[in-house]
């Protein structure tokens, strides 16, 4: 045996013989695994698919429809022995998410399109006027907030100065002087260091307040505000420290010798705390107020300017990016709405019916036979 095949590559006859036999071999073993009766599960969305690959199903072939999703079934609208035509819905599942799903993939579709054609197109004159008039309404907002920051400043020092002359010179020998001092009559100090710091802090603030008020004297709403503002914020808290420094002398560190002559003074006190802190609150609230109108402007101006611009090679590639997927997602979410439907593949008549509404259908599972009439086309 062994040499008739080492042999054979010196006979080409006996080659060519022998494959002929394993061709038709193979072709008979073919043409009868073809001809076998198979059993066919789709729906409508299968169908196409199944017929092209078994494109010898003969005349009144049995076919065994089932859907390709799971779910509740909504409705039968066959039963056996009904006559059908090639596209009849015959059961559909309750798709409501699926249809749910399907909606939403097509409004997105929809808006990437616009979104594309709008990029593409470029903005009309009407939007560029919209956002002009934007521009011009954040401007002005700023230049009126800037007023108002201004007017902020300028109230802070009127108050700060009244609250320091009007609610602690009492406390004081000369106090607007170089020189002042904490008057003792009828009181004695428990903690000198803190006198010390009173007396400090006393003279700085009369340094401080005609610097302060030369610098807004000199200010319009084209100067730079911030620093303004800063050095506005820093001299209220400084009257602060200083206000607080006298409240716990009087209030911690101090006996006299007249009944409720401190309480007068402590009230005195609290109420210039009060005006300080009002002001460091007005002050800060403008200073946000401008810093939100300078962010209103900023995008404002960069729309104007984004829509005054020609589209750019990037930005027509992602809007035509965002088309494609979103019309991949309205395929998916089709396919998947099909899913919930059986349809007739054929003009036939139905052998059996399986299900009834209000079941729950299981993927791919047998649930009408059709018998056809004539070749699946």
């Amino acid at each position: 045996m062994k040499q008739h095949i080492i042999s054979l590559p010196h006979h080409p006859k006996r080659v060519i013989i022998i494959s002929l036999i394993i061709a038709a071999a193979i072709g008979t073993f073919g043409y009868i695994e073809i001809n076998q009766k198979p059993l066919n599960l789709y729906n409508q969305i299968d169908s196409e698919t199944i017929i092209s690959k078994d494109s010898n199903i003969s005349q009144n072939q049995n076919l065994t429809l089932g859907f390709l999703s799971g779910g509740r079934i909504k409705s039968v609208s066959f039963k056996s022995g009904d006559k059908v035509k090639k596209g009849d819905v015959l059961a559909t599942l309750d798709a409501g998410n699926v249809l749910g799903a399907l909606t939403q993939a097509k409004a997105a579709y929809a808006t990437a399109q616009a979104n594309y054609q709008k990029v593409i197109n470029g903005v009309t004159s009407a939007d560029i006027t919209v956002s002009n008039a934007s521009v011009d309404i954040s401007r002005a907002a700023l230049a009126h907030s800037k007023e108002n920051l201004l007017i902020a400043l300028n109230n802070s020092i009127t108050a700060a100065t009244n609250a320091v002359n009007n609610n602690t010179n009492i406390i004081f020998d000369n106090p607007n002087s170089e020189n002042p001092k904490l008057i003792t009559n009828d009181i004695s100090f428990t903690n000198q260091q803190l006198e010390n710091n009173i007396v400090s802090e006393r003279i700085s603030m009369n340094q401080m307040f005609p610097l302060w008020k030369n610098e807004l004297v000199a200010s319009t709403v084209d100067s730079d505000l911030t620093i303004l503002t800063d050095h506005a914020l820093s001299h209220l808290q400084a009257i602060a420290t200083y206000i607080d420094d006298l409240n716990a002398l009087f209030t911690l560190y101090s006996v006299t010798e007249v009944s409720n002559s401190n309480t007068v003074i402590v009230s005195s006190i609290l109420s210039a705390r009060a005006s300080i802190t009002g002001q460091i609150t007005s002050v800060t609230n403008a200073l946000q107020t401008v810093s939100n109108a300078e962010k209103s402007l900023d995008q404002s101006q960069a729309l104007l300017k984004q829509k005054t611009s020609t589209a750019r090679p990037e930005d027509i590639a992602i809007a035509e990016a965002q088309v494609n997927a979103a019309y991949g997602a309205v395929q998916i979410a089709e396919a998947a709405f099909q899913n919930t439907i059986i349809t007739a593949p054929a003009d036939g008549t139905i052998v059996s019916v399986s299900i009834t509404p209000g079941q729950i259908a299981v993927p791919n599972a047998s649930a009408i036979e059709l018998k056809t009439n004539n070749f699946l086309n």
